[in-house]
């Protein structure tokens, strides 16, 4: 090994020392240095090369590559294997480069029982060796699957405060009441009892919506005791006209839009509140492009100087 990181740059000596040591590990497993790569190690195992990768110093990454047609399943049961073999050694490796997220294996990420969600040819559902890409043998193992995932979610799911039925999404609750034939409720809403206190309730959208639209007498009970609090109005009295208008409260100057208009000529200094952007008295046009703050002193100087 050298004491170089994968871009070349020298490594500590504290770090080196502990991945040396691993090295070492990986020596006596088996594995062998890359010839042109320095601090990569490699196994051939069959048809698959097996990588350790040494060169990020951060924990060692272990994955798999194949130069053959082997299955997807057969990478990932050896490179599980051997990630058992070397955590057990003493060379705590992770596994890079796992499965695609899919339906199945979002089904499967939900299961605090399962521990490996890679494709490796055993069924997640009955622990069958089919030795086949996928997670499950059968569509009725995966049927038994999306039950115990659903299960869960609706064991998790919040209650309506008034039907008392489980909440989910619309998707999931298709799901329920095909598979499991379970009436739930959908789309949850926090429906406020009290304005003052702010007391909020779970409602489904359905109860929601009746209990502000109907005049049902078992809703009485969830309807608001007070009004919703209305937010300050927006308006602002302008400082020239002295009319209301939208204006922002934490600029300097509260001026309405006609307000806005009126500028200062920059010659003579008249306060001018024309369209067509020339002044009243001088009769100097005023130009968008503004001047650096040298010649508009200059300006200022002179054509007062020939008012004057």
């Amino acid at each position: 090994m050298k004491r170089i990181d994968k871009f070349g740059h020298r490594v500590r000596n504290r770090i080196y020392d502990e991945f040396s040591r691993y090295g070492s590990i990986l020596f006596y497993a088996g594995y062998k240095e890359h010839p042109k790569k320095a601090n990569l190690f490699l196994m051939m195992v069959e048809d698959i090369t097996l990588y350790v990768d040494l060169r990020e110093f951060d924990i060692p990454k272990i994955y798999s590559l194949t130069f053959s047609k082997a299955p997807k399943w057969k990478r990932n049961r050896f490179t599980r294997e051997e990630w058992n073999r070397l955590n057990v050694k003493g060379c705590p490796v992770e596994i890079s480069g796992g499965s695609y997220p899919n339906d199945d294996y979002i089904l499967l990420k939900e299961e605090d029982q399962i521990e490996n969600y890679e494709e490796d040819g055993f069924c997640k559902g009955c622990l069958k060796d089919f030795k086949e890409d996928g997670y499950f043998c059968s569509d009725e193992c995966r049927n038994k699957a999306l039950k115990m995932y659903l299960a869960r979610l609706i064991n998790k799911a919040p209650i309506c405060e008034h039907c008392k039925k489980r909440i989910l999404d619309p998707e999931e609750g298709k799901r329920v009441k095909e598979l499991l034939n379970e009436d739930v409720a959908i789309i949850a809403h926090q429906h406020h009892v009290s304005y003052k206190d702010n007391r909020t309730v779970t409602l489904c959208a359905s109860c929601h919506s009746k209990t502000h639209h109907s005049n049902d007498s078992s809703f009485e009970e969830l309807k608001p005791d007070s009004k919703r609090p209305q937010k300050e109005p927006y308006y602002c009295k302008c400082e020239i006209c002295g009319r209301n208008a939208k204006i922002r409260k934490d600029v300097k100057k509260q001026l309405c839009r006609e307000c806005r208009k009126i500028k200062k000529c920059r010659y003579c200094g008249n306060i001018t509140k024309s369209s067509k952007g020339v002044c009243e008295i001088c009769q100097r046009e005023q130009h968008n492009d503004k001047p650096s703050t040298r010649r508009r002193k200059r300006f200022d100087s002179t054509w007062l100087s020939q008012l004057k």
